[in-house]
């Protein structure tokens, strides 16, 4: 289960190449250096790196309740599940970022078909996640939803407030790619909206069920620690089968499209 992908060899001025002019000053050489994928590779890989990562995430969460564990803080640091710039939220972001890249790369392979702008839109969509996952962006709403809609309106299951105009966004995003989704092969259909409800069922669902705990109780808890690690667990997997979903995909329907990439020599 592979997929092929052929990278263009930059461009060079040196007799006896073979160009292809793209103008006066700009060739792209002939020959190729071809790169074959193994999709069951890749999602193994992944799959086994989430591992670690969340294993590694719940004995940085376990340490901090030992004060004498070795390296406390800085493994629990660099692998909390619920953490901002640090190894986690980077895995996460770069799984993202693969989803992002690989709807990009099959709305260029269809471009010329009627659901073309709704793959480029999920692209810009797992683009957008990306940021936000690395970044926490969601989290600097808070107060100005907090704000907007008064103490009282987000409390309990709102008590992160965020979740509200990410559920509308989710809502948003399901209806306007409706048909598309039935447009879609049975199977790839079923591993992608299994995928959309594992990672939304985390983000905003664990979520929504922290928010009381948390406002109750406070964030530092054991009971909260444990959530945001399913939580985690349920985010990166749903990423992780989307990502299979979409290699498989290219797999079956895109196996006759071969992509180029290449440099031009010219101006700016």
């Amino acid at each position: 289960m592979t997929t092929q992908m052929v990278t263009s060899a930059i461009a060079s001025d040196q007799p006896g190449s073979d160009p292809i002019s793209e103008g006066p000053d700009s060739q792209l050489v002939a020959s190729h250096v071809m790169t074959l994928l193994n999709a069951r590779r890749i999602v193994r890989g992944l799959s086994l790196t989430a591992l670690v990562l969340i294993l590694l995430g719940i004995v940085g969460q376990w340490s901090l309740s030992r004060p004498d564990f070795p390296g406390r803080d800085l493994l629990a640091g660099l692998t909390d599940p619920g953490g901002e710039s640090n190894l986690a939220a980077a895995f996460s972001a770069g799984l993202l970022v693969s989803a992002a890249g690989l709807f990009a790369l099959i709305a260029s392979a269809k471009r010329q078909d009627v659901y073309a702008r709704v793959w480029r839109g999920l692209a810009w969509v797992f683009a957008y996640l990306a940021v936000d996952e690395f970044a926490m962006l969601h989290e600097r709403t808070v107060v100005f939803i907090r704000d907007a809609l008064g103490a009282e309106a987000t409390q309990g299951i709102l008590h992160h407030a965020w979740v509200l105009p990410y559920a509308v966004f989710c809502v948003v995003v399901f209806s306007s790619t409706a048909r598309f989704l039935l447009h879609l092969p049975s199977r790839t259909r079923l591993l992608i909206l299994l995928a959309g409800a594992l990672y939304v069922g985390g983000a905003l669902g664990f979520e929504m069920l922290e928010g009381p705990i948390a406002a109750k109780y406070g964030v530092e808890n054991n009971v909260i620690r444990t959530m945001i690690v399913v939580e985690e667990i349920l985010e990166v997997t749903g990423v992780i089968l989307l990502i299979s979903a979409l290699l498989e995909y290219m797999r079956t329907h895109l196996a006759g499209v071969r992509f180029d990439f290449g440099l031009q020599n010219g101006r700016p």
